[in-house]
């Protein structure tokens, strides 16, 4: 839950400034608990939002206000707050958007601690994770901002992969069992791998304007897409979770066409300290003859160089390295044994035992 921001007269009936989530959309927000004076007295400004920490959240639920503040012709101040707690600049990747934008950066006001807004502007969420996706109106003012590709007719091909993430955390993350497999698969089919944690802001959306085919690796990386506006590609995604894809409806009104691929077979996870299930970094497995099937339909065509027996290999290491690392956050005692029954339940005792953990 989000708890700050601007403390709103009524605040309970400030559905549209307040931050929401569903297709309904319903606050998903508190109000501000203030525990000091305001440090200064402004007599305008546009709120739009608070400065978030990770990237898909920064854009999805954070940064829909962006767009239609600055270009909204009022000439104020764009007013960002930061929790007074973190003594530490805001992440690059918020700069880069706002270049990316075209905003202002004289503009921006970023807050750490209360003030006093007398005259405070806000736009209603341009997109709300989990609704209704983005209309016509957003979509026209995003063309504007970072120009249409809609008529654009290019052959690139491009995988966003999140092959690389765990190595660029100190942390494990979500991740697909041998998915550096199946990049250099599509590598060799005609595919341009990026991974996007590597990139600025600017180069990871100029190679996603210029792609007529996507398939990205379920992850933050697909909400970069939210800061274009049409593009001329389809694209297709690759689940991360068995029977649950995140909500796409931000997607669909920007490509020509979009495609689920649901090849998981199955998720080993660990187990978070207060015992519950941690699936957030979960390892998936995928369904091998699934996966190419669902390729194939989606139009690339894996079968002439798909090897089996490299496939698992590759995901018996991953699996490996996974839980080695899992094991090595200690968050629970019960654990390690759990992680190992989770190996067992989804590759069968075989597979598992070539694994040696």
């Amino acid at each position: 839950m989000f708890r700050g921001g601007p403390l709103w007269p009524r605040y309970a009936w400030q559905w549209k400034a307040r931050h929401a989530r569903g297709w309904l959309p319903i606050p998903r927000d508190a109000a501000p608990s203030f525990i000091a004076e305001p440090t200064m007295t402004i007599p305008q400004a546009i709120w739009c939002g608070p400065i978030a920490f990770h990237f898909g959240h920064a854009v999805a639920d954070f940064g829909m206000r962006i767009a239609e503040s600055a270009y909204s012709g009022l000439p104020c101040p764009l007013l960002f707050a930061m929790e007074s707690q973190l003594d530490i600049d805001p992440p690059e990747y918020f700069w880069q958007i706002l270049r990316h934008l075209k905003v202002d950066t004289d503009r921006v006001l970023i807050v750490r601690s209360p003030i006093k807004v007398e005259k405070l502007y806000v736009y209603p969420q341009s997109e709300v994770r989990g609704g209704a996706g983005p209309s016509r109106q957003h979509l026209d003012l995003m063309d504007r901002i970072t120009g249409s590709t809609a008529n654009q007719t290019t052959n690139t091909m491009v995988y966003v992969s999140r092959s690389r993430l765990h190595e660029n955390h100190n942390f494990p993350v979500g991740q697909i069992a041998a998915e550096s497999y199946i990049e250099n698969a599509l590598t060799q089919v005609g595919f341009t791998t990026i991974h996007p944690e590597e990139m600025p802001v600017d180069q990871q959306l100029e190679a996603y304007k210029n792609a007529s085919t996507l398939i990205f690796s379920e992850g933050s990386a697909l909400h970069g897409l939210q800061l274009l506006g049409r593009l001329h590609s389809k694209l297709g995604i690759i689940s991360r979770r068995k029977g649950k894809s995140m909500p796409t409806t931000s997607f669909q009104g920007r490509v020509q066409k979009l495609t689920h691929i649901n090849a998981v077979h199955g998720m080993i996870y660990s187990l978070r300290s207060n015992g519950r299930a941690d699936k957030t970094r979960a390892i998936s497995v995928l369904d091998q003859k699934h996966l190419i099937d669902s390729l194939m339909k989606f139009g690339v065509d894996l079968t002439g160089i798909w090897d089996s027996n490299t496939y698992c290999r590759t995901r018996n290491d991953d699996i490996k390295s996974w839980a080695s690392r899992m094991n090595a956050l200690g968050q629970h005692p019960r654990a390690e044994p759990f992680i190992r029954r989770k190996i067992r339940t989804v590759l069968g005792e075989e597979s598992a035992a070539e694994i040696g953990i």
